[in-house]
């Protein structure tokens, strides 16, 4: 919290006042779950979504104390929204950062701070090294098409949104919404085993979901990911 805090402190001496905040520090440390260590997967929490909590709390305090409003956007990811193989750690990070944001922006309303946040897909530092980028576009992938992103729910034009997520590739800019299906809904008071089996099946339910056969498309025989510490 310290060092969230610092962080405040600098824009203070050098702004004299906090109307915008990203959240947008990261690092990689990839592994299946069986083989994930505890320090690898503290290591990428603490980053991503310890790191978005401390930094968008201090910046809430300080811009309430302001009593202006102001608007916080934070970074999740596709890993965590659909899940990426062999980033358990990295993709329940992004999945805690997208409800951080919606909690948030619930919380904030009340004082005019709005939180959004971006899933963006990019080559960077972080990605450029991955062998799923390795043939990828660099101008299509680039970080700028990202900051544009940002700086629109940053800016008071993308007001009143808040607690929405934008997925951003290159040019192509998506909103994610959490959608739920059904019901489905017993004959009787209630479930039964063998009921529950056959109407899921009924609904479809039971099929492969666009993540597995994307996992089984593109990662056949794929050995264990391991990124450097």
């Amino acid at each position: 919290m310290a060092g969230a805090q610092a962080i405040v402190d600098c824009a203070l001496s050098a702004y004299g006042r906090v109307d915008v905040w990203v959240n947008n520090a990261g690092i990689l440390r990839d592994r299946t779950l069986l083989k994930m260590d505890e320090a690898t997967w503290d290591a990428v929490i603490d980053v991503h979504l310890k790191g978005t909590f401390a930094c968008t709390q201090v910046a809430a305090k300080q811009m309430r104390a302001q009593g202006e409003g102001g608007s916080i956007v934070n970074t999740t990811s596709v890993s965590g929204l659909y899940g990426n193989f062999g980033q358990c750690n990295y993709g329940a990070a992004k999945a805690g950062i997208y409800a951080l944001t919606r909690i948030a922006a619930l919380e904030f309303e009340r004082w005019g701070i709005r939180v959004n946040a971006v899933a963006p897909i990019a080559l960077t530092r972080m990605t450029s090294g991955l062998a799923r980028y390795a043939e990828s576009d660099a101008d299509a992938l680039s970080p700028a098409h990202i900051s544009e992103v940002v700086a629109f729910l940053a800016s008071e034009r993308s007001a009143p949104m808040s607690g929405e997520t934008l997925g951003v590739k290159g040019t192509r800019v998506t909103r994610f919404e959490m959608v739920e299906h059904g019901p489905l809904k017993p004959e009787e008071d209630r479930w039964d085993l063998d009921r529950l089996v056959e109407a899921s099946q009924n609904a479809g339910w039971l099929q492969p979901n666009d993540a597995q056969r994307d996992n089984e498309r593109t990662r056949p025989n794929e050995p264990d990911p391991e990124t450097p510490k």
